[in-house]
């Protein structure tokens, strides 16, 4: 599979209910809701006011194809709502410079790029953010500790990948499949 074992985890409440589908939509309003969420804060992180910070939020509870996706069991929304609360952490880390939350913002994006393998993309977007903000001026904090949440995420996905891989195939994990889909 190209999506990875983020969405089947988020599926066992409803197994555990008997196959009950609400649970596995709840699972998804509950993500959607928290994307909201993480999309307002990081609004209030960059300087919006309340309201255009609100609106954001709106925005992406408005979208049309964020309404359908949310309607469905698939990996769309889950790997949404971490990589925008990992996002959100990361702007944080960059600010307070506080442990929490680079581990935070290093374990979300991992959970969003094990949803779905393209959002390891959005690490570059988290690169960009760290360059220049507060954290090169702080004492003590320059060097590779300013990189640590997107050095997470990367071996975390990575150790995960490896650890679900399918044992029955040389090239089971999610990494191959996914660059699989770039060979001719």
């Amino acid at each position: 599979l190209v999506s990875g074992p983020v969405t089947a985890y988020l599926l066992v409440p409803s197994v555990l209910l008997g196959g009950a589908e609400w649970a596995a939509h709840l699972v998804q309003l509950v993500l959607l809701l928290l994307s909201v969420l993480a999309t307002v804060a990081i609004g209030l992180r960059l300087g919006l006011r309340g309201l255009e910070a609100r609106l954001a939020g709106l925005l992406l509870a408005a979208t049309p194809v964020v309404v359908g996706m949310a309607a469905t069991s698939m990996a769309d929304v889950p790997a949404m709502a971490f990589g925008v609360l990992g996002m959100e952490r990361l702007l944080a880390w960059r600010d307070e410079g506080r442990w929490h939350h680079g581990i935070a913002a290093g374990l979300a994006f991992s959970l969003a790029a094990l949803a779905r393998p393209h959002l390891l993309l959005i690490l570059a977007v988290g690169a960009i953010a760290m360059w220049g903000g507060p954290h090169t001026r702080g004492p003590g904090r320059a060097g590779w500790r300013v990189w640590a949440p997107l050095l997470l995420a990367v071996g975390v996905f990575v150790a995960v990948s490896r650890l679900t891989a399918d044992p029955g195939q040389a090239k089971g994990d999610i990494i191959s499949t996914a660059l699989a889909r770039f060979q001719p």
